[in-house]
């Protein structure tokens, strides 16, 4: 009795799993999801730090590791959150009106050569932050990077409107080089 209560359970868990229609070829891998909400705040964090400077970039480089501090001018620290692929495609093309080229790197330092240091600015690297919560909308710390001594940083802070999130003003202290 016990045997056939457990060959009738077995012939069930089969006959269930033999109704699942496999994924074939067709179906393709699964579309990654990505935070929306997430790459709203970030698209408009990397424009406001794109026009900062009055200046045509020939390219735009974001660091895809979020630290803590990345609106300060110490070097980064608790960067425990980073910008996946496809959020980091999806964050390209949002930026892609801008008209210059976007890429992502996890380490800038070796974008920081003579010509970096000595030449005219032409490429812009962005640091993004982690957000947090602050009243109705959120706060990201965030800085640029332009060679010699041109770059700035600080804390902004964003609300969410009807047409997206928008910075609308800043916190905390700021540096500029």
């Amino acid at each position: 009795m016990r045997r056939s209560a457990i060959l009738t359970i077995l012939a069930l868990s089969l006959a269930a799993c033999a109704e699942d229609p496999a994924p074939g070829p067709a179906s393709g891998p699964a579309e990654p999801q990505v935070d929306q909400t997430r790459l709203g705040i970030y698209e408009s964090t990397a424009r406001e730090l794109v026009r900062t400077e009055k200046i045509e970039w020939k390219k735009i480089v974001i660091v895809s590791k979020l630290c803590e501090n990345a609106g300060g001018a110490d070097g980064p620290a608790g960067c425990d959150d980073e910008l996946s692929a496809p959020e980091q495609d999806e964050l390209a093309r949002r930026l892609a009106d801008l008209g210059t080229p976007v890429t992502f790197v996890e380490d800038p330092t070796p974008l920081y050569d003579e010509d970096w240091m000595t030449g005219a600015p032409e490429t812009i690297v962005l640091r993004l932050g982690t957000i947090a919560q602050s009243g109705d909308g959120v706060e990201v710390g965030a800085s640029f990077g332009c060679g010699g001594l041109c770059g700035g940083g600080t804390t902004y802070v964003l609300e969410e409107k009807t047409d997206g999130w928008e910075v609308v003003g800043t916190t905390g202290t700021a540096w500029i080089a």
